[in-house]
Protein backbone atom coordinates (compact mmCIF):
# COMPACT_ATOMS: atom_id res chain seq x y z
CA UNK A 1 0.00 0.00 0.00
CA UNK A 2 2.82 2.20 0.60
CA UNK A 3 4.04 2.15 -3.04
CA UNK A 4 0.86 3.45 -4.16
CA UNK A 5 -0.29 5.15 -1.09
CA UNK A 6 2.30 6.82 0.47
CA UNK A 7 4.37 9.99 -0.06
CA UNK A 8 6.41 10.62 -2.88
CA UNK A 9 10.00 11.31 -3.38
CA UNK A 10 12.70 11.31 -1.59
CA UNK A 11 12.31 12.71 2.30
CA UNK A 12 14.85 16.19 2.09
CA UNK A 13 14.25 19.26 4.26
CA UNK A 14 14.26 22.20 2.15
CA UNK A 15 16.04 25.15 3.24
CA UNK A 16 16.06 28.70 1.86
CA UNK A 17 17.67 32.64 3.11
CA UNK A 18 15.27 35.13 3.14
CA UNK A 19 16.18 38.70 2.05
CA UNK A 20 16.70 39.77 5.17
CA UNK A 21 19.50 36.97 5.90
CA UNK A 22 17.12 35.04 7.83
CA UNK A 23 16.80 30.95 6.91
CA UNK A 24 13.55 29.18 7.06
CA UNK A 25 13.97 25.18 6.98
CA UNK A 26 10.75 23.44 5.39
CA UNK A 27 10.70 20.35 7.52
CA UNK A 28 9.27 17.21 5.01
CA UNK A 29 7.15 15.49 7.71
CA UNK A 30 7.42 11.43 7.55
CA UNK A 31 3.80 11.48 9.31
CA UNK A 32 2.45 8.95 6.51
CA UNK A 33 5.56 7.06 6.48
CA UNK A 34 3.99 4.93 9.77
CA UNK A 35 2.06 2.09 9.71
CA UNK A 36 -0.66 2.96 11.26
CA UNK A 37 -2.27 4.99 7.87
CA UNK A 38 -2.19 1.81 5.94
CA UNK A 39 -3.64 -0.98 8.64
CA UNK A 40 -7.07 0.05 8.27
CA UNK A 41 -8.25 -2.49 5.27
CA UNK A 42 -6.96 -5.48 7.45
CA UNK A 43 -8.77 -5.03 10.55
CA UNK A 44 -11.11 -8.08 10.00
CA UNK A 45 -8.10 -9.95 9.26
CA UNK A 46 -6.53 -9.55 12.69
CA UNK A 47 -9.25 -8.90 15.24
CA UNK A 48 -11.73 -11.45 16.64
CA UNK A 49 -14.86 -12.57 14.94
CA UNK A 50 -16.24 -11.63 18.36
CA UNK A 51 -16.12 -8.13 17.49
CA UNK A 52 -18.27 -7.17 14.98
CA UNK A 53 -18.30 -3.41 14.93
CA UNK A 54 -14.88 -1.14 15.14
CA UNK A 55 -14.52 2.38 15.29
CA UNK A 56 -11.45 4.30 14.56
CA UNK A 57 -11.04 7.73 15.95
CA UNK A 58 -8.08 10.50 15.24
CA UNK A 59 -6.79 11.90 18.69
CA UNK A 60 -7.79 15.26 17.59
CA UNK A 61 -11.41 15.07 18.20
CA UNK A 62 -13.65 17.09 20.33
CA UNK A 63 -16.95 15.26 21.34
CA UNK A 64 -20.00 17.23 21.76
CA UNK A 65 -21.84 13.85 22.32
CA UNK A 66 -22.22 10.54 23.71
CA UNK A 67 -19.69 8.17 21.80
CA UNK A 68 -22.52 5.62 21.78
CA UNK A 69 -24.58 7.81 19.23
CA UNK A 70 -21.78 7.66 17.29
CA UNK A 71 -21.93 3.87 17.65
CA UNK A 72 -25.20 3.50 16.83
CA UNK A 73 -24.41 4.53 13.89
CA UNK A 74 -23.70 1.28 12.14
CA UNK A 75 -27.43 0.38 12.75
CA UNK A 76 -27.89 2.59 9.73
CA UNK A 77 -25.42 0.79 7.60
CA UNK A 78 -26.93 -1.75 4.89
CA UNK A 79 -25.47 -5.18 4.43
CA UNK A 80 -23.80 -4.38 1.37
CA UNK A 81 -22.29 -1.46 3.48
CA UNK A 82 -18.77 -1.63 5.37
CA UNK A 83 -17.17 0.71 6.20
CA UNK A 84 -18.98 4.03 7.48
CA UNK A 85 -17.19 7.33 6.45
CA UNK A 86 -17.65 11.06 6.02
CA UNK A 87 -16.60 13.70 3.18
CA UNK A 88 -13.48 15.47 3.37
CA UNK A 89 -14.51 18.89 3.36
CA UNK A 90 -12.25 20.55 1.18
CA UNK A 91 -11.53 20.49 -2.38
CA UNK A 92 -8.62 18.44 -1.98
CA UNK A 93 -9.75 15.12 -3.75
CA UNK A 94 -10.76 17.65 -6.76
CA UNK A 95 -7.51 18.89 -7.32
CA UNK A 96 -5.47 14.85 -6.87
CA UNK A 97 -7.97 13.78 -9.36
CA UNK A 98 -7.07 17.15 -11.61
CA UNK A 99 -5.64 15.28 -14.65
CA UNK A 100 -8.89 12.27 -14.76
CA UNK A 101 -11.29 14.89 -14.46
CA UNK A 102 -9.66 16.69 -17.39
CA UNK A 103 -10.07 13.71 -19.17
CA UNK A 104 -12.88 12.63 -18.46
CA UNK A 105 -15.39 15.94 -18.53
CA UNK A 106 -18.62 15.68 -16.81
CA UNK A 107 -17.49 13.00 -14.48
CA UNK A 108 -18.89 13.40 -11.23
CA UNK A 109 -15.27 12.46 -9.72
CA UNK A 110 -14.21 14.94 -7.37
CA UNK A 111 -17.59 17.14 -7.51
CA UNK A 112 -19.07 18.55 -4.34
CA UNK A 113 -21.40 15.95 -2.43
CA UNK A 114 -20.99 12.52 -2.43
CA UNK A 115 -18.14 11.96 -4.89
CA UNK A 116 -16.33 14.51 -2.39
CA UNK A 117 -13.95 11.92 -1.50
CA UNK A 118 -13.59 11.07 2.34
CA UNK A 119 -11.70 11.69 5.85
CA UNK A 120 -10.43 9.21 7.64
CA UNK A 121 -10.42 11.13 11.08
CA UNK A 122 -13.66 9.18 12.10
CA UNK A 123 -14.31 5.53 10.86
CA UNK A 124 -16.97 2.96 11.77
CA UNK A 125 -15.88 -0.47 10.32
CA UNK A 126 -18.48 -2.94 9.67
CA UNK A 127 -16.04 -6.18 10.37
CA UNK A 128 -18.93 -8.51 10.04
CA UNK A 129 -19.86 -7.23 6.91
CA UNK A 130 -15.95 -7.27 5.52
CA UNK A 131 -15.31 -10.25 6.41
CA UNK A 132 -18.33 -11.72 4.00
CA UNK A 133 -17.56 -9.22 1.30
CA UNK A 134 -15.90 -11.27 -1.71
CA UNK A 135 -15.25 -8.13 -3.02
CA UNK A 136 -14.17 -6.08 -0.57
CA UNK A 137 -11.43 -8.79 -0.08
CA UNK A 138 -10.49 -9.16 -3.66
CA UNK A 139 -9.69 -5.24 -3.78
CA UNK A 140 -7.30 -5.37 -1.18
CA UNK A 141 -4.06 -6.72 -3.47
CA UNK A 142 -1.46 -4.63 -5.51
CA UNK A 143 -3.49 -5.53 -8.98
CA UNK A 144 -6.15 -3.06 -7.81
CA UNK A 145 -4.05 -0.84 -6.21
CA UNK A 146 -1.77 -0.21 -9.62
CA UNK A 147 -5.24 0.39 -11.19
CA UNK A 148 -7.17 2.85 -9.22
CA UNK A 149 -3.99 4.87 -8.80
CA UNK A 150 -3.51 4.69 -12.38
CA UNK A 151 -6.67 5.69 -13.33
CA UNK A 152 -6.99 8.73 -10.87
CA UNK A 153 -3.99 9.58 -8.94
CA UNK A 154 -1.25 8.60 -6.90
CA UNK A 155 -1.95 8.59 -2.94
CA UNK A 156 -0.30 10.16 0.04
CA UNK A 157 -2.59 9.91 2.85
CA UNK A 158 -2.98 6.07 3.27
CA UNK A 159 -5.85 3.97 3.77
CA UNK A 160 -8.09 7.64 3.47
CA UNK A 161 -6.61 7.41 -0.09
CA UNK A 162 -7.27 3.82 -0.80
CA UNK A 163 -10.93 4.25 0.52
CA UNK A 164 -11.42 7.54 -2.16
CA UNK A 165 -11.00 5.40 -4.73
CA UNK A 166 -12.23 2.45 -3.55
CA UNK A 167 -15.46 4.33 -2.65
CA UNK A 168 -15.42 6.33 -6.75
CA UNK A 169 -15.06 2.50 -8.35
CA UNK A 170 -17.60 0.60 -5.37
CA UNK A 171 -19.68 3.50 -4.01
CA UNK A 172 -21.65 0.52 -2.74
CA UNK A 173 -19.45 -0.36 -0.31
CA UNK A 174 -19.19 3.09 2.07
CA UNK A 175 -22.35 4.71 3.98
CA UNK A 176 -21.85 7.66 4.48
CA UNK A 177 -21.19 9.00 7.96
CA UNK A 178 -22.97 12.12 8.27
CA UNK A 179 -20.84 15.01 8.38
CA UNK A 180 -21.33 16.18 11.46
CA UNK A 181 -19.81 13.27 12.88
CA UNK A 182 -16.56 14.31 11.80
CA UNK A 183 -16.83 17.96 11.75
CA UNK A 184 -13.45 19.22 10.11
CA UNK A 185 -12.02 22.57 10.83
CA UNK A 186 -8.56 22.94 9.33
CA UNK A 187 -7.15 25.03 12.24
CA UNK A 188 -4.14 26.78 10.84
CA UNK A 189 -3.58 25.59 7.46
CA UNK A 190 -0.51 26.37 6.13
CA UNK A 191 -1.54 27.41 2.68
CA UNK A 192 2.42 27.62 1.30
CA UNK A 193 3.68 27.26 -2.40
CA UNK A 194 4.95 23.78 -1.11
CA UNK A 195 1.29 22.41 -0.39
CA UNK A 196 -1.09 20.84 -2.46
CA UNK A 197 -3.77 22.37 -0.91
CA UNK A 198 -2.53 26.04 -2.52
CA UNK A 199 -6.32 26.48 -4.41
CA UNK A 200 -7.90 25.29 -0.91
CA UNK A 201 -9.85 27.77 1.27
CA UNK A 202 -11.47 27.44 4.24
CA UNK A 203 -14.29 29.67 3.44
CA UNK A 204 -15.27 27.04 0.19
CA UNK A 205 -18.49 26.82 0.61
CA UNK A 206 -19.27 23.63 -1.85
CA UNK A 207 -17.47 21.78 -0.28
CA UNK A 208 -17.56 22.65 3.22
CA UNK A 209 -20.98 22.19 3.15
CA UNK A 210 -21.92 20.75 6.52
CA UNK A 211 -25.70 22.12 7.13
CA UNK A 212 -25.38 20.47 10.61
CA UNK A 213 -24.31 21.68 13.50
CA UNK A 214 -20.85 19.43 14.28
CA UNK A 215 -21.38 16.39 16.77
CA UNK A 216 -17.92 15.29 16.69
CA UNK A 217 -15.31 18.08 15.53
CA UNK A 218 -12.60 17.35 14.11
CA UNK A 219 -10.11 20.32 14.80
CA UNK A 220 -7.57 19.13 12.23
CA UNK A 221 -4.87 21.12 10.07
CA UNK A 222 -1.03 22.42 12.15
CA UNK A 223 -0.51 21.42 15.51
CA UNK A 224 1.46 23.90 17.29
Amino acid sequence: MKKYFGLQGKAENLEEVNEDGFKTVYVYHTKYIQDLFYIGPMYHLEYPDAIKILLVLDVDLEFKIDLIELWNEHKNMKNSELIGVGPELTRYYRLRAASFIQENPGSSVGQPGKWQGFNTGVVIYNLKNIRESQLFNQLINPEFYKMATTKYFYGGLGDQDLFTLMGWEYSELFYNLPCQYNYQTYRDIDYTQFSLELDVKNDDPEYRNCKNQGKVIHVNGLII
